[in-house]
């Protein structure tokens, strides 16, 4: 099973879909080409198999931006950048700025 392990100990529990903690995000610039693709996917899409039209709307969403998870114990942030596969650790200082983990 897939597992995550944050900086203080804690393990995060990828197998179970959804993942509690899990985030997705896209950069702003890559907005318009998301909904591109979107419009597209709905224009040639059979509108009455809305089970395919969701799979393939998750699916182009899937593709795109990168995703975080936030520890449940200690509030840090492991932050997979888009093409990434190895995480960085961000946590809340006491004046409430993210900073990369050392």
């Amino acid at each position: 099973m897939p597992k995550l392990l944050c900086n203080c100990g804690d393990v995060i529990d990828l197998s179970k879909i959804p993942v509690e903690g899990e985030y997705s995000f896209v950069e702003a610039k890559q907005w318009d080409e998301i909904v591109h693709h979107l419009v597209q996917i709905v224009r040639v899409a059979d509108i009455t198999d809305q089970e395919f039209l969701r799979e393939r709307i998750s699916d182009t969403l899937a593709g795109f931006g990168s995703y975080f998870y936030k520890c449940p114990h200690c509030d840090e942030l492991i932050v997979f950048w888009q093409g990434s596969e190895k995480g960085q650790a961000y946590r809340l200082l006491d004046d409430n700025v993210m900073r990369a983990s050392e």
